[in-house]
């Protein structure tokens, strides 16, 4: 399984090194809607860095909204399985208490 990951790894940084030579052109970024021509804020940086921080930021975002997801539904089976335990100990000692 380790030469898996490290042949998918591998692909992925041989892909990652081919998007970056092929888009070394600088290019404006713009946070300024409204100026086209001189904008407020705006950095001029290579192509292939804002794909890069594209991908990095939505594999944070996805990553926190499935981590976010599961905390909801670990919290859920974590309540239910509280309840059991307490209808479970409740029971045992009914049955404690009825036997002589």
């Amino acid at each position: 399984m380790k030469i898996v990951n490290f042949l998918f790894a591998s692909l992925i940084g041989m892909i990652a090194i081919v998007i970056a030579l092929a888009n070394r052109d600088a290019v404006t970024f713009s946070l300024d809607p409204f100026s086209k021509d001189h904008p407020a804020l705006a950095f001029v940086t290579p192509l292939y860095l804002l794909v890069f921080l594209a991908f990095i930021a939505g594999v944070l975002i996805g990553g926190v909204l499935v981590m976010w997801t599961g905390w909801r539904r670990r919290s859920r089976a974590r309540a239910k399985q509280e309840e059991k335990e307490r209808a479970t100990r409740a029971e045992k000692a009914r049955l404690e208490k009825d036997t002589p």
